[in-house]
């Protein structure tokens, strides 16, 4: 009976080892011969986006559904907003080929800004509860082409996290139907444990556990790499 009972303690013990070494994702493979800068497509690059658009609008209104007013989606909820001047680093150690493009391109250019602060949860809760806030900087008049109707603004959007949980948009669009479907733990520990993806399990309770005592002293980040170079160069990650 003891020598059954180790045997499942050791199997169970071999289970959690594989588990724990192996379901760290979700990983995002990066071909070996990838030059430094360059872009590449995901599968269904255009239709991912569009899908999980579509599933936002219809739970926004789902949310919603009655209420004289619709919040948004992501950071529904604001510290406040602030407003202020983006001045362009004028140090001339700034390599040009690297830095100096698009609002960057002028050294000590400035432009009016509002900064909103915000909290990331869904459900209005007290401030001092852990979670992930936001810092949406917008720069006004932006001259340039523009892909939005507002055309002549740039945005810079930061989170108080270093990464995102899902590490491509195909994992984001997975992650957020289960949190839709209120089955959010789905998404982590689905299929073979060696399958199970506790890395960003382990990125949303560090950020679920890290409580923001003031927005004006806390660091923001991009959570992404942002091209910012000419072609032939190392990519700067913003951040």
């Amino acid at each position: 009976m003891l020598r059954k009972i180790g045997i499942v303690l050791l199997a169970a013990a071999g289970l959690l080892i594989v588990s724990i070494a192996l379901g760290q994702g979700p990983r995002v493979p990066i071909p070996v011969d990838m030059a430094p800068g360059a872009e590449r497509l995901f599968p269904d690059e255009a239709a991912v986006p569009e899908e999980t658009a579509e599933l936002m609008i219809a739970s926004i209104a789902e949310r919603h559904r009655g209420d004289p007013a619709m919040l948004r989606d992501a950071h529904p909820f604001a510290h406040g907003c602030v407003r202020g001047e983006f001045v362009v680093s004028s140090a001339q150690d700034l390599d040009p080929a690297l830095y100096r493009h698009g609002v960057f391109a002028e050294p000590g250019r400035r432009y009016p800004v509002w900064i909103r602060f915000s909290n990331g949860s869904f459900q209005r809760k007290p401030d001092t509860e852990g979670d992930v806030r936001g810092m949406a900087i917008k720069l006004m008049g932006v001259p340039g082409d523009k892909i939005g109707p507002e055309l002549q603004t740039q945005d810079f959007l930061l989170i108080t996290n270093p990464t995102m949980p899902a590490g491509d948009p195909a994992e984001y669009l997975a992650l957020f139907k289960a949190a839709l479907a209120g089955e959010p733990m789905s998404y982590f520990l689905n299929g073979a444990p060696w399958n199970w993806k506790l890395g960003a399990f382990r990125t949303v309770i560090q950020i679920r556990g890290r409580a923001i005592p003031s927005m004006l002293n806390t660091r923001n980040w991009s959570a992404v790499h942002y091209r910012l170079s000419s072609p032939g160069h190392v990519d700067a990650p913003a951040g």
